[in-house]
């Protein structure tokens, strides 16, 4: 069996009653997470737990597993074993509930643990309070019906990617920001630096604590991931029947997932929806925007 240990971090205080996990998209580590996780934090009353996937950022893997696809289903149980190893069963106050946020190909990883939480004994361990699902789909086009694992993207990777950090951030800027975004100017940087200008040196300067894209196994992995995921209809009406407030949070110009697919999501599981004008990732105040949504929604999935 494949051995699996993942970093995580936590913020808040321990004693919080809620608890909040964030699930992280496709390549990506768990600093992409941090602006928000420090936002939800300081509104008190909740612990939050970011982490990196099996074989991405400070997490690994074993070489056992090498050629093996990787499912949102599999990612699924890592995150479940993760929560209930971060906090034991018995080791909480009993009012203490579970509220998962998953974005990107996270969004799908958090269906699938949504799932199994709800499928847990009724007033059990850290029993799950409220779903959000922030720009994510039920799946990616016609990709689940192809049966392509990990090997293909192996094979393909290398000469589908750029070979520098430099190259690889130019790619993946405009598809990550609005263009009105990375053209805003930083408010506080002295040289009149944009924001885009900004998040390249960070990226290019520490692409690997930021992204998995150089390691082509990792990436070929969860890239199976994304492109082999689907919620079936039985699975959606579970999760729309179940009473669980389930948050939709959607962005208008997104390069990465078409927002067409965010809609339609959020309209299967018949959810409340936060609408963000900006890209796949958000400025400064669309995130601080997003968290007051999730606060809110965290809140009144408690009354």
């Amino acid at each position: 069996m494949p051995t699996v240990a993942l970093h995580y971090e936590l913020r808040g205080s321990a004693e919080a009653p809620q608890k909040v996990v964030l699930v992280m998209g496709a390549f990506a580590t768990r600093r992409h997470f941090e602006q928000i996780a420090d936002l939800l934090a300081a509104t008190g009353g909740v612990e939050v737990l970011t982490y990196d996937h099996r074989g991405i950022g400070k997490s690994v893997s074993t070489s056992s597993d090498r050629g093996a696809s990787q499912t949102s289903d599999l990612l699924a149980d890592d995150a479940v074993a993760l929560l209930d190893h971060v906090w034991p069963k018995g080791q909480q106050p009993n009012s203490s509930g579970l509220h998962v946020y998953g974005a990107s190909m996270g969004g799908m990883v958090a269906q699938k643990m949504a799932l199994r939480l709800l499928a847990r004994v009724p007033g059990g361990h850290l029993p799950l309070r409220s779903l959000t699902l922030a720009v994510t789909a039920r799946c990616y086009g016609l990709a689940r019906f192809v049966p392509i694992g990990a090997g293909f993207y192996r094979f393909v990777l290398p000469m589908a990617l750029a070979s520098t950090p430099t190259a690889l951030v130019d790619s993946l800027l405009p598809k990550c920001f609005s263009p009105e975004f990375a053209r805003t100017p930083h408010p506080r940087d002295p040289g009149g630096r944009t924001m885009g200008e900004l998040w390249r040196q960070r990226w290019v300067a520490e692409f690997d604590d930021w992204w998995s894209l150089r390691n082509i196994e990792a990436t070929a992995a969860q890239a199976t991931v994304a492109g082999r995921h689907y919620t079936t209809s039985a699975e959606i009406a579970t999760l729309r029947d179940s009473g669980l407030p389930i948050l939709v949070v959607t962005a208008a110009q997104d390069e990465l997932t078409p927002p067409a697919a965010q809609r339609e999501l959020a309209e299967l599981l018949h959810a409340r929806t936060h609408s963000s004008p900006g890209g796949h990732m958000g400025s400064a105040k669309e995130l601080a925007d997003i968290c007051s949504a999730v606060a809110a929604h965290i809140a009144a999935a408690l009354v």
